[in-house]
């Protein structure tokens, strides 16, 4: 229903919408000086947490969701400058689309 709502609205010119495939988006570092390093699950006493991960690189730890939500925005900034998607985040065997 809410998709549905949306695409009314971008048909009307109020919005854009995007349909974004998800691979990758919550396992790649999105941080400067180490971007798309592949990040693992965060461990605390060698138990390791589900929704939070971490970047063996530059330490930085994140939460599943904001991860994946800041690759987002990184593979649809990139969609709109050049029309491809950056390459961490393009499916192996797969032409570039959002």
């Amino acid at each position: 229903m809410i998709r549905r709502l949306l695409l009314e609205h971008m048909a009307r010119g109020k919005c854009l919408v995007f349909s974004i495939d998800e691979f990758r988006t919550s396992r790649m570092c999105v941080s400067h000086g180490c971007q798309h390093q592949r990040v693992e699950n965060f461990r605390i006493g060698g138990q390791g947490i589900f929704a939070l991960k971490s970047c063996s690189t530059c330490r930085t730890v994140f939460e599943r969701d904001r991860l994946a939500a800041s690759a987002m925005a990184i593979i649809l900034t990139t969609w709109e400058a050049s029309q491809t998607r950056s390459l961490p985040w393009q499916r192996p065997g797969r032409p570039s689309q959002a």
